[in-house]
C-alpha cells in the first residue's frame, strides 16, 4: 500500500477549519448591548439569548429564576446588562452605561455581586 502525505494534511485542515467555524459560531459579533438588548422578548429560550448575546461572563440561581450577566467595555464607559429567566424563560432584561476602575478592556469587576439580580429567595 502507497502512503500518500496529502490524505493526512487534507484531514488536518478539514479539522481545523471545522474547528474555527465552530468557534465562530458559539459567539456572536461584539455588537453594542444596549442595542441588542430591545431584540429580546420576554418567553425567549438560553439558547435564543445565547445566539444573540454569546455566552454570559457570569450566571447566578435561585430556585427556578436564573440571572445572566453581561459587560462589554467601550469608550467612555461600558455597558452592562442582565437577562433574568424563570423556568428557563426570558422575563426580564436590563442594561446601563457604567464607569469603573479595572483592568483595560476588562468590566467584570463592575457587574453586581451575586444574588443582587435575583433578590432575596421566596419564603
Amino acid at each position: 500500500m502507497i502512503k500518500s502525505p496529502i490524505v493526512p494534511a487534507l484531514l488536518f485542515a478539514a479539522l481545523l477549519s471545522s474547528v474555527a467555524l465552530g468557534c465562530g459560531a458559539s459567539q456572536p459579533a461584539a455588537r453594542p448591548l444596549l442595542a441588542v438588548l430591545p431584540e429580546l422578548r420576554p418567553g425567549m429560550t438560553h439558547a435564543e439569548v445565547t445566539a444573540l448575546l454569546g455566552e454570559p461572563l457570569r450566571s447566578e440561581f435561585s430556585w427556578s429564576m436564573e440571572a445572566w450577566h453581561y459587560c462589554r467595555p467601550t469608550e467612555p464607559e461600558n455597558e452592562l446588562a442582565v437577562v433574568v429567566f424563570l423556568d428557563g424563560k426570558v422575563i426580564e432584561a436590563r442594561g446601563q452605561r457604567a464607569t469603573g476602575s479595572g483592568s483595560k478592556g476588562d468590566c467584570r469587576s463592575l457587574l453586581p455581586s451575586a444574588g443582587q439580580a435575583l433578590g432575596p429567595r421566596p419564603r
